[in-house]
């Protein structure tokens, strides 16, 4: 009967303390993992202050060939579409944005309402990755 009671107290606190070792090891350890993130495009790290604020979302696309896509991908968005701008980028914001970005074969940028570009997605762009981007910005946005 004691070694019973024994053995239930050890599963216990192994129940309660694998977890407790396991998040700390994982917290420790974490640039050794390589889980997989939800976004498709590529961030861009830190953001950079390309524009002044604009208080609305910004799908910036390079190509005209992208135009209805993404259009179409944003009035997917439903009650949100007003939140997002979809544009063409003019010459002089594409050379601010070569200027500041390093990435040679981008197609598409988003930039956030204070200015700053956060996310490029390379050639070729899938506007679906970008609508899928987008409503997940939208959705944890506390800032547009």
């Amino acid at each position: 009967m004691k070694k019973s009671k024994s053995n239930r107290l050890w599963l216990l606190a192994l129940i309660f303390l694998l977890p407790v070792i396991i998040g700390s090891f994982l917290y420790a350890f974490h640039t050794h993992f390589h889980f997989k993130t939800t976004n498709h495009g590529v961030l861009v790290s830190p953001p950079l202050a390309v524009w002044g604020p604009t208080h609305q979302w910004q799908v910036i696309y390079l190509t005209p060939d992208l135009k209805k896509p993404l259009d179409a991908a944003r009035i997917a968005l439903g009650r949100n579409a007003k939140r997002v701008m979809v544009k063409r980028a003019t010459t002089t914001e594409r050379k601010r944005i070569s200027g500041a970005v390093q990435y040679p074969d981008a197609g598409v940028y988003l930039v956030d309402p204070l200015g700053n570009v956060f996310m490029v997605y390379l050639n070729p762009v899938n506007p679906m990755d970008v609508l899928k981007d987008v409503m997940h910005v939208l959705q944890v946005s506390q800032i547009g």
